[in-house]
């Protein structure tokens, strides 16, 4: 007797039904992967481990402007900027690292005037002599303590530009000393050392059209590597930038940056 589930037709039992056929599910593609977007030339394919910044303006084209003589936040970005005197434009860029390469300061001593300048007798000097000679002046900085900071953001950063431009007003005690601050105020950012968007920022918005001649220019900073370095991301930020790179005792003791001018 056939099986009481089984249905008939006139012709005997009908066959089975087929199972469905299964297709594989259509794989999208990445947006991010497959835009490439990129971020003051920062290609985020490669820094996809971190949060997606924001670009600057409405039209990624539009140069970004910076005022003389003012501190620009841009918070979305978690990039602190200044221009000090007169803007100056040159094909020969000398780049410096802060805490540990122009200035002595102290993870314990936050406060605005807990900074000295790390070598006193050649430093303001070596500036000038640098800027006499046609090179512009950026100086390059994490600041990670801003982003990290549990009460305010904003007494950070003040704490941050009482430093900075205490720092320069004392390079000015002869003359006016022009000179670009890019801060990275947290390190999550896609413009946080060793990554190279403070680098790229500055050369596309900062410096009008002038090529800059890689040969001659270069960055200056404390994280070398070294034995006794807290890390080596200013040797791979200069590295990364395609800039020459001398430690800090390389360039204000030894006078490294003599063979460059």
């Amino acid at each position: 007797m056939a099986h009481p589930s089984a249905q008939r037709s006139k012709k005997g039992i009908l066959p089975k039904p087929k199972p469905p056929v299964y297709s594989k599910p259509s794989v999208q593609t990445n947006p991010i992967l497959a835009n490439r977007a990129t971020i003051a030339g920062v290609n985020l394919t490669s820094l996809i481990r971190r949060p997606k910044a924001k670009l600057f303006g409405k039209k990624q084209s539009a140069k970004f402007v910076l005022d003389s003589n003012t501190w620009e936040w841009n918070k979305s970005n978690n990039l602190l900027m200044y221009r000090f005197g007169t803007e100056k434009r040159s094909t020969r860029i000398a780049a410096f690292d802060f805490d540990g390469c122009l200035v002595k300061t102290s993870l314990y001593q936050r406060e605005p005037d807990a900074w000295s300048v790390l070598f006193p007798k050649k430093t303001e000097a070596v500036l000038h002599e640098l800027s006499d000679n046609g090179y512009k002046l950026v100086i390059i900085s994490n600041q990670g303590g801003i982003g990290r900071a549990k009460k305010s953001k904003n007494e950070e950063i003040s704490k941050v530009k009482t430093r900075v431009t205490s720092f320069i007003g004392e390079m000015q005690s002869k003359k006016e000393l022009p000179m670009d601050v890019l801060i990275s105020t947290n390190k999550q950012s896609v413009f946080h050392k060793p990554d190279v968007g403070m680098w790229n920022f500055f050369k596309e918005n900062l410096n009008g059209d002038v090529k800059i001649d890689m040969e001659k220019s270069f960055y200056v900073g404390d994280a070398a590597g070294r034995r006794t370095d807290f890390a080596d991301s200013d040797a791979k930020f200069a590295k990364s930038a395609g800039l020459q790179f001398f430690n800090e005792k390389q360039f204000f003791v030894q006078s490294g940056y003599k063979k460059l001018l």
